[in-house]
């Protein structure tokens, strides 16, 4: 029944934003010229932009901005995803300016709708839920056209709006909540053996392969872990999801301040 529910809403959506881009002016483009060879998944490469969203401003391409690859499961796709970085805050969906945006290939969803839909209901549920607005957009490579892409602000604590101030204010992506306590360690051993000796990672530049060995089993992307590791967080938090009683979800704390 969920499923039916789920299934009837997402096609809803589909037809009530096919309907309202009917009478729109056509597609943004984003056009980049960069040396392609230079392109990798660790370090930002430099290179020119022009952007044409047919309604507010048509940006040359002499403009200049840093961009790399990113992704880890997504890496071996032939269809990239990248992040692309700015000297300024700049406004690329007509809403608040932002310095660090991302280009998603979405490859392997076909409609494009997945991640949309999932972030406009994820708003609309209250007006405190924050995620990023979700704008389509094709993309040309030193004159190369490269397909359609969906354009979003990347979430970091300048996004989020978090009090720097506030020890507790803490972004984790997808952390390993799934796994019990006990089998942290282990399965982190095991990430930084894969990562060192799998084909899979093989494009991916030595400064990337190290922030993966080092970074990405809990995945803390605020505070910068070298300055305040928090991953005992995670540690508190899975334990308190397998070993605690059902009465302590209404009397105990998620977690505690680092000794």
């Amino acid at each position: 029944m969920l499923f039916k529910s789920f299934y009837f809403s997402f096609i809803l959506y589909l037809v009530i934003s096919l309907f309202a881009c009917k009478n729109k002016p056509s597609i943004p483009q984003f056009n980049i010229n960069v040396e392609v060879n230079d392109l990798n998944f660790g370090n930002y490469t430099p290179g020119k932009y022009s952007y044409n969203n047919h309604e507010i401003f048509t940006k040359e391409i002499n403009n200049p901005f840093k961009i790399k690859y990113r992704g880890n499961a997504s890496s071996h796709a032939p269809k990239k995803n990248f992040s692309l970085k700015f000297s300024t805050k700049i406004s690329l969906d007509n809403s608040s300016s932002h310095k660090k945006w991302k280009l998603n290939a979405e490859y392997i969803d076909k409609t494009f709708m997945r991640n949309k839909l999932s972030y406009d209901l994820f708003r609309s549920f209250s007006k405190g839920n924050i995620s990023p607005k979700i704008t389509y957009l094709t993309v040309n490579i030193n004159g190369n056209y490269n397909g359609l892409y969906t354009l979003l602000k990347r979430v970091d604590s300048d996004y989020l709006k978090l009090n720097k101030n506030d020890t507790n204010a803490i972004i984790f992506k997808q952390p390993p909540i799934s796994y019990s306590t006990e089998k942290h360690a282990n399965k982190h051993k095991r990430l930084i053996s894969y990562s060192n000796k799998a084909i899979f990672y093989k494009e991916f530049s030595a400064k990337a392969k190290n922030k993966l060995i080092k970074e990405a089993y809990y995945n803390q992307r605020y505070p910068n872990i070298y300055k305040s590791d928090k991953t005992y967080i995670i540690h508190e938090l899975t334990d308190f999801i397998f070993n605690s009683k059902d009465i302590d979800f209404k009397t105990k704390p998620l977690w505690t301040e680092s000794p």
